[in-house]
């Protein structure tokens, strides 16, 4: 068996020529050792900083790093860090003359700047890299978020609109969740002051499940829900049609995005 140490300035390829002698006079044997001289060498240029900006609270942000061995030895190497920072894959080993990409993730709980500091050991090295990001609040407000519809006329539709504007510096996502829309009188058979009628979609009808006759919803919110690019706006119909004479309606949906919610009061009467 043969044992070859390449020294560590003298990569590439590289022959050797040995002699092996026997007991017996001018009996030689020659052989020759071929081979490649290779390390592994990470690139540091490659552990930058990552930026992962302004991120939405409780939503996982993902960044790209790529390592890459530019020499011709596989480099074994491992990952340490801490919360919040997860990285993805934590062990393995890079071939030589190739490129291995991990998956930087944060999930921001709260609305703070956010730095740490990541180690990667690997070719007897540790080379590091910071992460950085700032986690941030859906902002949004509301305009004509107070809908009057004034009286009306039982069975006729009636629609008013308010405007949704994204104040914020990340895409919005907004919805509208159900609601129960209130009547504030006790005329003519209808429930006590203050008993919910139903309980609506801002999209869908309802069907009475006791097997009556069908119960037309007297309130819509078109479209419920959307998104919205930064300092971008939407219109949204806001549709009521009342059932019930002598009747005060009233109601107080949102408009709610990532746990941040705006108020909007309805109020009809018939």
């Amino acid at each position: 068996m043969v044992y070859a140490t390449p020294i560590a300035d003298q990569l590439g390829a590289f022959e050797e020529e040995l002699c092996i002698e026997t007991e017996r006079i001018g009996l030689r044997y020659f052989f020759k050792i071929r081979g490649d001289a290779e390390t592994s060498q990470i690139d540091a240029s490659k552990f930058r900083d990552v930026q992962f900006g302004s991120c939405l609270v409780n939503e996982e942000a993902k960044r790209v790093l790529e390592i890459d061995n530019t020499g011709g030895y596989p480099c074994e190497f491992e990952i340490k860090t801490n919360y919040p920072i997860k990285v993805s894959p934590l062990k393995g080993t890079i071939l030589g003359h190739t490129k291995q990409q991990f998956v930087v993730s944060w999930t921001p709980t709260g609305g703070y700047k956010m730095k740490a500091t990541v180690h990667c050991y690997a070719s007897h090295r540790v080379y590091d890299f910071v992460c950085k990001g700032v986690g941030a609040y859906p902002r949004f407000i509301l305009r004509n978020n107070f809908i009057d519809f004034g009286v009306g006329a039982i069975g006729v539709e009636y629609t008013r609109y308010l405007q949704i504007i994204n104040r914020g510096q990340l895409n919005l996502t907004w919805n509208v969740p159900p609601l129960v829309i209130t009547d504030g009188t006790n005329q003519n058979g209808s429930p006590a002051a203050g008993q919910p009628l139903q309980l609506l979609s801002p999209t869908n009808d309802n069907t009475n499940a006791g097997g009556g006759d069908a119960i037309t919803a007297i309130y819509r919110i078109e479209p419920s829900t959307g998104v919205l690019r930064p300092n971008e706006e939407t219109s949204v119909a806001v549709v009521f049609k009342p059932l019930r004479a002598g009747v005060i309606y009233s109601s107080d949906p949102i408009v709610e995005s990532k746990g941040r919610h705006r108020d909007v009061s309805i109020l009809f009467l018939v």
